[in-house]
């Protein structure tokens, strides 16, 4: 009998345990796996890299230039030359002007207040003509004196007119830059209206042009110039090339002082 009862407790209790792993496979506690899914792999996602992301480069982006583009230049973008202006002219040189009209013998008004010169810039240069002289071969040789600062400064293919007298109203309507004393017997300066010359030296007594005439050249009223194809260190040379202007002056003579000359037929 007691071996009958204790075989019964026996599987009573065999049967709760098996009641108790039944109710705790129902509440679904899981089994530990035999490869759990946490396990880390041989080439882990998060592990360091050989090369790190953030290693600075060789070349940084701030790293100044050799050639910086404002580093200031030694040498000006443009270099300012003698001639280049108004301001800064240079002076001429042997037939870079020359003489290229002249008031010989006026009849509006009396020689010695009617002559003048009229001087041309060959060249695309700003000219200084200041303490340059009018001469002949004979006594005459006189300073041009400017009529107001700066006025012998002569433009680029510009002219420049030199007269004996200077007022508009007194001297037949010409605007003058320059002047010279009229005067024929030495010290001063004057046309002959026969034959002379005019020759132009610059200030450190260097010929820059000359031209001659010879008797019957001059026109009375009129201005003789030369046609403006020979208006050239030579050109002017023959008086072939030269012949009276038409264009019409304020008192009643006729020329183009200060002005493109009119074309000799």
């Amino acid at each position: 009998m007691w071996i009958w009862l204790l075989a019964g407790c026996n599987e009573n209790f065999i049967r709760s345990i098996r009641d108790k792993q039944e109710e705790q496979d129902d509440v679904g506690i899981d089994e530990p796996s035999d490869e759990p899914a946490d396990e880390p792999t041989s080439e882990p996602d998060s592990g360091p890299s050989d090369e790190p992301a953030d290693e600075p480069s060789s070349e940084t982006a701030d790293e100044p230039s050799n050639e910086p583009g404002t580093e200031p230049s030694n040498e000006p973008d443009d270099p300012v030359e003698p001639g280049d202006s108004q301001e800064n002219p240079r002076r001429a040189y042997n037939g870079e002007v020359i003489i290229n009209e002249v008031m010989i013998d006026s009849d509006a008004v009396q020689d010695k207040y009617g002559e003048w010169v009229e001087l041309y810039n060959t060249t695309g240069d700003w000219l200084d003509l200041r303490q340059y002289r009018l001469r002949d071969q004979g006594v005459d040789d006189y300073e041009i004196q400017e009529v107001s600062l700066g006025s012998m400064i002569i433009e680029p293919n510009g002219f420049l007119v030199i007269c004996a007298e200077t007022d508009y109203w007194n001297n037949g309507g010409v605007t003058c830059q320059g002047a010279f004393l009229y005067q024929t017997f030495g010290g001063g300066f004057g046309l002959s209206n026969s034959e002379d010359e005019v020759i132009l030296y610059s200030n450190t007594n260097q010929m820059i042009d000359r031209m001659t005439y010879a008797e019957g050249f001059s026109v009375i009223g009129s201005s003789l110039g030369v046609t403006p194809s020979y208006a050239t260190q030579y050109g002017n040379d023959y008086s072939t090339n030269w012949c009276d202007q038409w264009g019409f002056l304020p008192m009643g003579d006729s020329g183009s002082p200060g002005s493109i000359n009119d074309i000799c037929f």
